[in-house]
């Protein structure tokens, strides 16, 4: 099932929808924000492991850029201490 959806972006954030998908071949804004989708999904599922890491080893990842990025997206998902 799809569901359509309208969106206000900021203008710089549809030109680099519109250059990423013509960079990669996709279809159209939708296959763009679809590997976003995507991509966060995974990062999610990252940092769930990392969550789990963290809890047996008592230490997050050691790069800075990864800590930030598991901050971020536990706040998303409303789990950030």
């Amino acid at each position: 099932m799809e569901i359509t959806l309208e969106l206000d972006l900021p203008e710089d954030d549809v030109a680099f929808l519109d250059a990423y998908a013509v960079s990669h071949g996709l279809a159209s804004r939708s296959a763009a924000l679809q590997v976003a989708v995507d991509l966060l999904r995974a990062r999610m599922a990252r940092t769930q492991d990392v969550r789990g890491t963290e809890t047996a080893t008592g230490a997050l990842a050691d790069d800075p850029a990864d800590q930030a990025e598991i901050l971020a997206i536990q706040r998303f998902m409303g789990v950030a201490e």
